[in-house]
């Protein structure tokens, strides 16, 4: 029989299966010790039968090429690689030549390789950064894996060297691998699931260094204009911060984490990196019978926090059958449960976000709003200070105190249940409850 974990994970899988991800690796996560875990769950995707693209990098390895084969250092403007003739050839092409074949030898033998003819470019507009390109058109196999790198060609429109073009035979470009993911975005938006990026960061971190576990689009762009004082990027992870937001409305969801964490991004309710998600694609709806398995791991875990009250097998069963999850596509991102109670009340329960403070229960919340019209409550335990506090910081909600002292003070706002002790034993449980405010 399968535990709790198992039967998360294989909800996850079955929520995956058919749909394309793409995977950006980093040239320094393909030259790190966890990179063969990354081989292996991207065997294991494959397995369940996710196709997988995956994109690789090689910044590292050009600048360790180049200085190998020149004895100089890769010339750079404001910390970007410039790519002139000679970092083309003695830095970029052996790089990317050497790190494919590294791939073919440790991926599936089925996998195809993207050839640099097939992704066309148009020349970086700064003559200064030299041969580097932006791809406009990349062809994408209908392969359960391919892998595409970062030499692109010049278009038949673009000015190339004549003599370089000679020399080699070839119009090659250098091309940012954070580019090509989002050019293959643009292009097959419609049939892209999600995009992951693989870094040595593992995600956005704060000043403290804390990992971000979700990012909306709105906390992206105050992190972007500097307004977000807990949240500082600057360098590389500002750039991929700047991708992200490029084409987060195009996909849907965007997520950040280490060689180590693939597979948990998919599996798992809670992903060990940062999980980007576009609000505007946030659908608020019943719980699926397949995520039944998510709910059950995340009533117990909460339980065992003290956010969760332990529920009768009855009640719990009342909580799956009104369960409505907020999700991007085929991931959830939180739930809560609306109970019909007498006088056309919804009661409010099971509330869960991830972590507090990622903006996903203030959308959950403003959702039950709408649906409540005026006739919402909530109840929370005295020993459930974040629940509490997340119904306090919610204008929707009117705090009537305990309801004990609400049949007191307050009783015709109260649900028609809730005022009569027959009903609703406060000597048994009094917690606070918070009722919606119509409008």
């Amino acid at each position: 029989m399968l535990n709790k974990f198992e039967k998360t994970a294989a909800a996850y899988d079955q929520l995956y299966e058919g749909k394309v991800v793409l995977v950006k690796v980093s040239g320094a996560e393909i030259s790190g010790e966890n990179f063969p875990k990354l081989v292996e769950d991207i065997r294991w995707m494959i397995e369940k039968k996710i196709r997988v693209v995956l994109i690789f990098g090689g910044g590292d390895q050009i600048t360790k090429k180049f200085k190998e084969a020149s004895g100089k250092d890769r010339p750079k403007i404001d910390g970007i690689g410039v790519t002139d003739p000679e970092v083309l050839t003695k830095g970029v092409v052996p790089s990317f030549n050497e790190i494919r074949a590294q791939l073919k030898e440790i991926l599936l033998p089925e996998t195809i390789f993207i050839e640099p003819k097939a992704m066309i470019c148009e020349i970086h507009p700064d003559p200064r950064y030299g041969l580097v390109g932006t791809p406009q058109a990349i062809e994408l196999p209908d392969a359960p894996l391919s892998a595409v790198g970062f030499v692109g060609t010049a278009g038949p429109d673009e000015e190339y060297p004549q003599e370089l073009e000679t020399e080699t035979g070839a119009r090659n470009l250098n091309v940012n691998a954070d580019d090509v993911a989002v050019a293959l975005v643009k292009q097959y938006s419609a049939l892209i699931n999600e995009l992951i990026f693989i870094t040595k960061e593992g995600g956005v971190r704060d000043k403290e260094w804390n990992l971000s576990p979700l990012l909306t689009d709105k906390r992206l762009e105050r992190i972007l204009s500097g307004e977000d004082p807990d949240i500082p990027v600057e360098g590389g992870m500002k750039k991929k911060v700047e991708a992200i937001l490029s084409v987060l409305k195009k996909v849907g969801k965007i997520a950040i984490t280490d060689a180590r964490g693939l597979r948990s991004e998919i599996e798992r309710w809670k992903g060990t990196g940062t999980f980007c998600a576009d609000t505007d694609q946030m659908q608020f709806e019943e719980m699926q019978p397949i995520e039944e398995p998510i709910f059950d791991e995340v009533y117990e875990e909460f339980v065992q926090a003290g956010i969760f009250r332990q529920r009768t097998p009855e009640e719990i069963a009342e909580l799956k059958r009104y369960h409505v999850m907020l999700r991007v596509k085929n991931s959830p991102l939180g739930g809560l449960s609306l109970v019909p109670k007498e006088g056309g009340w919804l009661e409010l329960s099971a509330l869960w976000a991830g972590t507090v403070g990622n903006g996903v229960g203030q959308i959950l919340l403003d959702s039950a709003l709408k649906k409540g019209q005026g006739r919402l409550y909530a109840l929370a335990l005295e020993s459930s200070a974040e629940s509490i506090k997340a119904f306090q910081g919610n204008p929707g909600f009117r705090c009537l105190g305990k309801i004990s002292e609400a049949r007191k003070n307050h009783c015709e706002e109260l649900p028609p249940h809730l005022r009569d002790n027959r009903k609703y034993d406060v000597t048994a449980r009094d917690p606070y409850v918070f009722v919606g405010v119509a409008g």
